[in-house]
């Protein structure tokens, strides 16, 4: 079971130690019975998140509040005048981000900012981010960079020389990364202020430099206070099957719980070790295995090393008395009213194994917590294997955020969302290995040089985004971009309603919206609930056009369903799924069996066989169990190892979770024969691998049937493999002899500039022209035609119809004349007319007027 508080009573008042620690025992108490059975077991965990709590063991308390630590800053006794002067954040105009001074007059602070933006105006350009600088300045140490596009200065004297210094920026840049995301852009930097604000003064206060760590930095600044979690875990007799999945579950806690409090007590021991049993008697067989503190290596050996108890936790020789005024319901009435007033949460996971009878005790316990799940402070979970026990409690809590508020008095969350595996960056080795402040980032820089001066890197303020339209680079700039960019108003509108059959399950894209009322708001509560059931009676669906936030560049289009709820304490609400638009739907149509000729189509025994493939696949077959519970079946992403020893091997893979992620061995046994039957019926051929085309192949601009056959022919294969081992030594630009077509198509995948293509076809068309005049007998006819085609083709693709066909015009009006009718008629013959508009918009020449091109042989006159 589990616990939640989200705010503790205040230290300050004593008697308040009392009442938590009875309440500890009370919820203890209702649920058992002297008679329960040893093979269900139960128990609890408590969280309460506010630090400042006294502890009910008499050890002290742990404050963490602001008196505290001004107390600490105040006892350090350093010398006011050995200080950090000012710490300035500036973006590269010199406009003031964020500024603090310690002991620096008012009247002093101007010429401080007017030196320091003139400082890093004069030697930050073009420096490296994150490139320490240095200057001084009257007696003054000055330590200066620039992070992402922002400058940081900080000014310190005395003791805070630059070594001092060094170590102080870096602190503050580590956290501003950690913060960001990333080194920010000045945009980014604004809409982190208020952290950045907070990890600042958590790191230099009054002039000191406070914390270095960043992980405790993030801790100190975290706006939601950290939970305290007690553990309440029985590890009696009935338990030892299952004890090893517990720590399991316990460890997984301590990772994504890691700044927050955690306590253990262990039930069914065989020793007692607790302050109750000591102060009043009996507790027996309960062990406060660790008080509640943060998490350090003391709780990770307590939760690893979990020991077999060897009594049941309702021991007859100790029974547990009925309660002195009213009955066990009143009693938890009493207590649900008190974790209700300090906002503590309870988790129940029973471990019942199946084939258990139920008796009179444990129905009356179950209703005991159901009657606590009904008061809102309790979840309860039935398991009944290892495996749902990991699935039943969830061991990372992320805190929903609303994905809209708008004037509609509905919030809306993300119902799932996909986690993202962790990537990994590059390290550096090259620092030194005394440096302890190194970071070991790789960091990558680009520069931009110009086509026409290599050696010249071109600037940002030179540089401008362009896109390929056809042979052209168009360049757009980003105020074009964004004057042209599409905002719309941030709102949801209800287009109208539709029956839930014209919406199909498969038109569902990307993640899951819930629709919430307003909490707190009871006529928002009223009026969704209405709404949510009037359309599940009537069995409608609503359309809906939602934009999340403001200046948001697309709209998202979706269906709204109602969730009737079932339960008494959870609200009805709506799911929102987003639909396609009609250019997302690509409509595929299969070809019936029937369609096949007889001895292509499958026999019965075939039918038979692939039906039954299917319904072996099914999840919940009838008349069995569902396998694979979604509620009770962990869905691991990665698993978090930590290891003392850096060198230690991966341990092998949990059986529970290998239970998860392989097939169920008594599944495959049980469906066995039907496997079997389907290799039987069907007759197995080998699939022989088809060779995978490459990119630079399919970019070509030979037609599909080329490019195949030049794929199949061998000796094409070993020309390609040799030239790609051996390439021609000519200049690039030039087409050869040899291989004149794939010259030039080589030419015009280069695009090394904007006139690439251009030179490549006027190459072409000079080499096309000269093999046609030194052509003698006619002999190179047959490579000029070919050339021709290629040429043809490049200007289709290229949309530059009208520079082929003036080329072609040309060609004709030029060897007329001359009486080579040989060559055109060649053309004629391999279809190398003009580009009429049909095949290329930009064409000028009509399909009628290419077909009656005067390329067709003239009569001969006698």
């Amino acid at each position: 079971m589990g616990c939640r508080n989200v705010k503790r009573p205040s230290p300050h008042a004593a008697h308040q130690r009392r009442p938590i620690k009875n309440l500890f025992l009370q919820m203890h108490d209702v649920p058992c019975s002297p008679n329960h059975s040893s093979s269900s077991s139960e128990g609890f965990f408590f969280r309460n998140p506010n630090r400042s709590i006294e502890q009910g063991t008499g050890q002290g308390r742990i404050v963490a509040g602001e008196e505290e630590r001004e107390r600490e800053r105040e006892q350090r006794g350093r010398r006011r005048d050995k200080m950090i002067l000012a710490v300035l954040f500036s973006n590269s105009d010199g406009n003031i981000l964020i500024e603090r001074f310690h002991g620096v007059p008012a009247e002093e602070r101007l010429h401080w900012r007017s030196f320091l933006v003139k400082l890093g105006a004069d030697n930050l350009k073009g420096a490296k981010n994150e490139e320490l600088l240095v200057a001084s300045h009257k007696s003054v140490s000055i330590v200066y960079t620039m992070i992402g596009d922002v400058c940081l200065y900080i000014v310190g004297k005395d003791e805070y020389d630059e070594l001092a210094l060094a170590e102080v920026i870096f602190a503050i840049t580590s956290a501003v990364k950690d913060v960001c995301g990333k080194p920010p852009t000045e945009r980014l930097f604004l809409d982190k202020y208020g952290r950045i604000c907070l990890c600042l003064d958590e790191i230099v206060w009054k002039g000191l430099l406070e914390n270095t760590e960043k992980d405790r930095v993030r801790r100190l600044i975290r706006l939601k206070p950290p939970e305290a979690l007690v553990l309440l875990l029985d590890v009696g007799p009935s338990m030892h099957g299952v004890l090893q999945e517990v720590e399991n579950i316990c460890s997984t806690l301590l990772v994504y719980n890691r700044s927050d409090e955690i306590g253990v007590v262990l039930f069914g021991t065989k020793e007692t070790s607790n302050e109750l049993a000591k102060e009043l008697g009996g507790y027996k067989h309960v062990v406060v295995a660790r008080d509640i503190k943060v998490v350090d290596e003391e709780t990770t050996n307590a939760l690893q090393n979990l020991p077999r108890g060897t009594s049941p936790v309702t021991d007859a020789q100790h029974p547990l008395r009925d309660p002195p005024q009213g009955t066990k319901k009143d009693q938890v009435d009493t207590i649900a009213d008190q974790m209700k007033r300090h906002e503590i949460k309870m988790d129940c996971i029973i471990f019942r194994e199946s084939g258990v009878r139920h008796n009179a005790v444990m129905d009356e316990n179950d209703q005991l917590l159901y009657h606590f799940r009904e008061r809102s402070v309790t979840k309860v979970v039935h398991v009944d294997s290892p495996t749902s026990l990991l699935g039943a409690l969830r061991t990372r809590n992320v805190l929903p955020v609303t994905v809209f508020r708008g004037d509609l008095e509905v919030w809306v969350y993300k119902k799932t969302s996909e986690e993202k595996f962790p990537t990994l960056k590059k390290y550096s080795d090259k620092a030194p290995a005394s440096d302890k402040f190194a970071s070991h980032e790789v960091k990558v820089d680009y520069e931009y040089k110009s086509v026409l001066e290599p050696d010249t890197v071109v600037p940002p303020d030179q540089r401008i985004k362009g896109y390929l339209y056809g042979p052209q680079v168009v360049p757009i700039s980003s105020a074009e971009w964004e004057a042209v960019k599409f905002k719309p108003e941030k709102g949801v509108k209800l287009l109208g309603f539709t029956d839930r059959s014209s919406i199909s399950r498969h038109y569902f894209m990307k993640d899951v919206f819930s629709f919430v009322p307003e909490p707190g708001n009871t006529k928002a509560v009223a009026a969704v609930s209405a709404l949510a059931r009037a359309m599940s009676e009537m069995n409608k669906v609503a359309i809906l056009r939602c934009v999340w936030r403001q200046g948001q560049g697309n709209v998202a289009l979706g269906v709204l369903t109602p969730n009737i709820s079932s339960a008494k304490n959870v609200l009805d609400s709506f799911y929102f799924n987003i639909l396609p638009f009609a250019e997302d739907i690509r409509e595929f149509q299969f070809r019936s069996f029937s369609s096949l000729p007889s001895s292509s189509q499958p026999t019965k025994e075939q039918q038979e066989a692939a039906d039954n493939l299917v319904k072996m696949l099914d999840l919940a077959p009838p008349g069995r169990e569902e396998i694979l519970k979604p509620d009770f079946t962990p869905n691991p992403m990665y698993l978090d190892l930590k290891s003392k020893q850096p060198d230690a091997n991966v341990p092998p893979l949990d059986k529970c979770l290998k239970k998860i992620t392989e097939p169920d061995p008594d599944v495959i046994d049980y469906q066995a024969p039907l496997i079997k039957k389907l290799g039987n019926v069907f007759e197995l051929k080998e699939n022989p691998k088809k060779k995978k085309a490459r990119t630079q192949d399919r970019l070509t601009y030979t037609g599909a049937d080329d490019q195949a056959k030049l794929l199949e022919e061998p000796s094409a294969e070993k020309v390609g493999v040799s030239e790609a081992l051996y390439p021609p030594k000519k200049k690039a630009g030039e087409i050869g002899d040899h291989n004149p077509v794939q010259d030039f198509e080589a030419m015009l995948t280069q695009r090394s500039s904007s006139t690439w293509v251009q030179t490549a076809i006027e190459e072409m068309q000079k080499y096309i022209t000269a093999l046609i005049q030194d052509s003698c007998d006619r002999d190179n006819h047959q490579k000029a035609l070919e050339c021709l085609v290629a040429l043809r083709k490049a200007c289709i693709i290229e949309q530059e119809p009208n520079e082929y066909n003036g080329f072609v015009t040309k060609l004709c009006q030029k060897f007329r004349p001359a009486g080579d009718k040989i060559f055109l008629q060649l053309l004629s013959s391999k279809n190398a007319s003009l580009i009429s508009k049909e095949e290329a918009p930009d064409s000028d020449v009509t399909e009628e007027m290419a077909r009656n091109f005067c390329l067709k042989p003239e009569p001969s006159s006698q």
